[in-house]
């Protein structure tokens, strides 16, 4: 992904939850395990998003962050190093 695409997250949470888009993109102040994500779909997940954005993630660094907080701070988060790797 060259530019940031935030549907793009919420499509790869979808997607790999095997739960609705609407309902990731409704549920911004959920949090992963809120969507019944398990420690190893926090991992997947974190894998999913840094080839769908061309990002990496230290490692552990997505599942200690991100785990609990919500969606919209993973999107904020994502958006971060999207960023962070187009200006570095």
């Amino acid at each position: 992904m060259s530019k940031f695409d935030e549907r793009k997250i919420y499509e790869t949470i979808a997607e790999h939850l095997c739960i609705g888009l609407e309902e990731v993109e409704s549920g911004l102040e959920k949090t992963l395990m809120d969507l019944e994500a398990d420690s190893l779909d926090v991992t997947e997940i974190a894998i999913k998003l840094e080839e769908n954005c061309g990002i990496n993630f230290d490692d552990g660094e997505f599942a200690e962050k991100y785990e609990k907080p919500t969606i919209k701070n993973i999107v904020n988060y994502v958006r971060e190093k999207v960023e962070e790797k187009k200006d570095g």
